[in-house]
């Protein structure tokens, strides 16, 4: 919550094969967000698919800010990837997007995200999100925050972490919440 009310904004990414629960886990964890900010979370209007349907929800949709979501609001976005993808880091509507979310800071929106695979995402993107959640198994998730090393090049330690995944250490990971 603390950070939620500084000047910043939230960032959660939720990944895992299809079925594991993605997108439950993700809408409970809207809706206890939303309660800790006394803010309204309904699928309706605080979900989304779409890149335009995002932007709006962030910014309105013209002068007077139509559709726009109150400050503190949760938003999930299932299909993250389809907004995101890694693949298409040159094109112009992602770009204006990556942008947005830079400059959207002061409204203090929390997005969760979801998708089936962490690094497919836009790199621009990986360096704004503020956890991780792997979803193993129906009944083991594992939770990950950005290294805020402001030297590292890499702040999700992507090779050192998979050598303590596969050998089943990585919770040794400075990652690992």
């Amino acid at each position: 919550k603390a950070k939620q009310k500084s000047d910043t904004w939230n960032l959660i990414v939720i990944s895992g094969t299809m079925g594991l629960g993605k997108s439950c886990l993700a809408h409970k964890m809207a809706i206890g967000l939303s309660k800790l900010n006394n803010a309204k979370f309904d699928l309706s209007t605080n979900m989304t698919y779409l890149r335009e349907e995002l932007r709006t929800m962030i910014d309105g949709s013209d002068d007077k800010k139509t559709g726009q979501l109150p400050e503190y609001s949760v938003i999930l976005v299932d299909e993250l990837v389809s907004l995101f993808f890694n693949r298409n880091f040159h094109n112009t509507e992602q770009i204006a997007m990556l942008e947005l979310l830079n400059k959207c800071r002061d409204r203090h929106l929390t997005l969760i995200g979801c998708v089936p695979e962490f690094h497919s995402l836009d790199k621009a993107l990986l360096y704004l999100v503020d956890f991780w959640v792997h979803i193993e198994s129906r009944s083991n998730a594992y939770v990950f925050k950005r290294d805020s090393n402001p030297f590292a090049k890499d702040s999700w330690n992507i090779n050192a972490n998979h050598k303590l995944w596969v050998t089943k250490r990585i919770r040794n990971s400075v990652n690992y919440v």
